[in-house]
């Protein structure tokens, strides 16, 4: 409230007058899943000149209201690294393109949930898919307290698929980041991967200032993580072996196998 350090995302105006007026009374926009309340008192002052009797104690009327909660939200904004070739404006039901070598990747997003869980799971086709490893999770709350005070606080490392503690979403949002590892793609084709993010929230008694929420229903979004496919390989008998021998008997009694290495079609022809 206007000159307030308890109501700062409360706007009063005036917050004083003479016989009868009018307060109006707005809110900052409010990102939290719990409502958030106030109480103001408005009173007599001193007469300071203006006629009529001055009573002798000040007369004290109360005026309580709340600002309606946000609905639960999930945003997925951005994949960056070093290996990343694309980044769409919005993560969700998406394409993010990263190079055949071993890297990792970080997704940003912003939420009000309670819970956030990260999964991979690798898309199965001509081959075993991208095996993706969800990382560290960090979050950075953008309210300082139940008052819902507004500050730019640092990054805390959460827990994958655990309830974030405290429930920095309750009184306002917050941006999250997760790094995902992959292993190098040594197949000479794309292979993928499903990248799932869980957004949950359950009832919750958000104490002083802050009404009591209802459970919310989860929110899912996901993407696809596209490794480039690796290079083509051939070799005889061993790993970067470029040339076999062998030696076969003079009557023809005996077969000799030469082990073939290569991820892509072969075939055998004269040299």
């Amino acid at each position: 409230m206007n000159g307030s350090a308890k109501y700062l995302w409360l706007n009063v105006v005036p917050t004083s007058g003479v016989e009868n007026g009018s307060v109006a009374i707005s809110g900052a926009e409010h990102t939290g899943r719990a409502a958030r309340l106030f109480a103001l008192s408005v009173k007599t002052v001193a007469n300071d000149g203006q006629g009529g009797a001055e009573p002798s104690e000040p007369i004290v009327r109360s005026l309580t209201g709340r600002q309606e909660a946000a609905a639960m939200f999930l945003n997925l904004t951005q994949g960056s690294g070093a290996a990343v070739e694309n980044n769409p404006d919005d993560l969700t039901d998406s394409e993010i393109i990263v190079s055949k070598l071993a890297g990792s990747m970080t997704i940003s997003g912003r939420s009000n949930a309670q819970k956030l869980t990260i999964s991979a799971a690798p898309v199965v086709g001509e081959g075993e898919g991208v095996q993706a490893t969800i990382g560290t999770l960090s979050m950075t709350p953008t309210k300082a307290d139940a008052l819902g005070n507004a500050y730019s606080g640092n990054a805390i490392t959460i827990t994958n698929g655990a309830n974030i503690d405290p429930d920095y979403g309750l009184f306002g949002e917050y941006s999250f980041e997760v790094v995902i590892s992959y292993g190098a793609n040594n197949e000479a084709f794309d292979q993928s991967a499903t990248i799932t993010v869980l957004a949950e929230a359950a009832a919750t008694a958000a104490g002083a200032d802050y009404a009591e929420t209802a459970g919310f229903e989860s929110i899912s979004k996901s993407f696809t993580l596209v490794q480039r496919s690796g290079d083509a390989y051939l070799w005889l008998e061993a790993e970067n072996q470029e040339s076999a021998a062998i030696s076969l008997a003079a009557d023809g009694s005996d077969t000799k196998s030469i082990a073939v290495l290569s991820n892509v079609s072969w075939e055998v022809v004269e040299a």
